[in-house]
């Protein structure tokens, strides 16, 4: 389940928001999908339009909608049932909508482009709108197409080059159970990550994949080469950013850090990368799991941690979005970077397996990857295990706090009669074995 929020200002006509939302089910087939499955053959089938008696929930605060939303969003949607339910959402000066879709069907950007589209009807705006069955059409002619051979072969030899894999976490778990934790990084840090990636020609997000990168060879004994997946759009044209549906593809991403150059020269190394691996990002994450275990006998997981950045905007009024967590996933860790709504900040979702993190692991890999970020900003001629991960708490507590082992003992003693004293105690004690109790 994909689940988010819209507000805006002001007071509209319940009839008239009704008959919005009933207009956006009829623009986007993809919203009247359907899946059956008939003697072990699963189908998806676009049903014919027809008006909904719209749900209209009323909230006196947004904490009051927000307290519904979060569990609202963990309640599955029936697979064989309706996959799409469209909310209105009155409050106190504000209006708005909640959508719940499945994943089969849209992804981050269909809820975005819902809103635009709600927008747009209430202003008495033309909506530009697509058919999901056309780019169904089309995923059948790439299949079959060269570039799809291209697309397999690039991951292929990706795989040639790496095919060992590192886990952030290796701990088992039996459950999908998830949580978010959040946290924002303000103007004053935001407008530092902004300008230091323009500075570079890079993006701020492959700056945080870059700091997450350290974080991770930092972790594990300074592992230079290993898979981190990446969300990708996945929608080329204005077309297909117009369509309502799910073409959001996720990618192995393989990082090759050296850890005897700058940061800056990795940074610009991972620029390099996250190109090459977005001209292959129709091709689907499942494909490339089925290739190399055919032809590798490879059996497990590229990545258990993923990175997105999150951008698109809500257009047609100024709105306030909340994106809510299912609270259930398959990786080890999601980090999301949302920098939706043009507020200048960066909220970044951890979403967790609950068996693999506690939450207070979450709060501590967040501050180590932004000290990280901050100094490689700072010092971006630092190499790579140069770069500093503690806070300055840590750093007191390291150097100061364990290192202060000073205990007294007798300075008219030699070691070696301390020693056979504390023998002589233990063989008059009769607490167990000399060498037991001396281990």
């Amino acid at each position: 389940v994909i689940c988010g929020g819209m507000l805006i200002r002001g007071e509209k006509k319940t009839a008239e928001m009704q008959a919005a939302v009933n207009e956006l089910y009829r623009l986007n087939d993809a919203l009247r999908i359907r899946v059956s499955e008939s003697d072990g053959t699963a189908s998806q089938k676009i049903t014919e339009y027809a008006e909904q008696n719209i749900p209209v929930l009323r909230f006196e605060s947004k904490a009051e909608l927000d307290s519904y939303a979060e569990k609202y969003a963990k309640t599955p949607l029936d697979f064989y049932g309706n996959l799409c339910e469209v909310s209105i959402v009155v409050l106190p000066e504000q209006y708005g909508l909640l959508v719940k879709l499945h994943h089969i069907i849209g992804d981050a950007w269909t809820l975005s482009l819902l809103g635009t589209q709600f927008n747009k009807l209430m202003n008495g705006e033309s909506v530009e709108a697509y058919s999901y069955a056309d780019y169904a059409c089309a995923e059948e002619k790439y299949i079959q197409s060269k570039r799809y051979e291209r697309d397999k072969a690039f991951f292929i030899d990706e795989f040639k080059r790496c095919d060992e894999v590192t886990y952030i976490n290796e701990k088992k778990s039996d459950s999908l159970e998830a949580k978010r934790k959040t946290f924002v990084i303000d103007k004053e840090f935001a407008g530092l990550i902004n300008s230091y990636a323009e500075g570079k020609g890079t993006s701020a997000f492959v700056l945080f994949t870059a700091a997450l990168s350290a974080y991770i060879s930092r972790t594990k004994m300074n592992a230079d080469k290993f898979y981190i997946g990446t969300a990708v759009l996945n929608r080329s044209g204005n077309k297909e950013q117009n369509t309502v549906g799910m073409f959001i593809n996720t990618v192995p991403m393989l990082i090759e850090l050296d850890n005897d150059k700058a940061f800056s020269e990795n940074l610009s190394r991972m620029e390099e990368t996250a190109l090459s691996v977005f001209r292959h990002e129709r091709y689907n994450y499942g494909d490339v799991l089925a290739d190399i275990r055919k032809e590798f006998n490879f059996g497990e997981k590229l990545y258990d941690v993923m990175i997105s950045y999150q951008n698109a905007r809500v257009g047609g009024a100024e709105v306030e979005t909340t994106w809510y967590h299912s609270g259930e996933q398959s990786e080890s860790l999601q980090i999301h970077i949302d920098d939706r709504d043009s507020e200048g900040i960066f909220r970044v979702h951890y979403d967790y397996l609950t068996e693999k993190f506690t939450e207070t692991e979450i709060e501590n890999m967040h501050s180590h990857i932004c000290n990280l970020l901050f100094d490689a900003i700072k010092n971006d001629g630092k190499r790579i295990y140069e770069l500093n991960i503690l806070t300055p708490e840590e750093q007191q507590k390291l150097l100061y706090t364990f290192n202060d082992t000073a205990v007294e003992y007798p300075k008219d003693k030699c070691v070696h009669q301390l020693f056979e004293e504390q023998v002589e105690e233990l063989r008059k004690s009769g607490s167990g074995t000399i060498a037991g109790s001396l281990r």
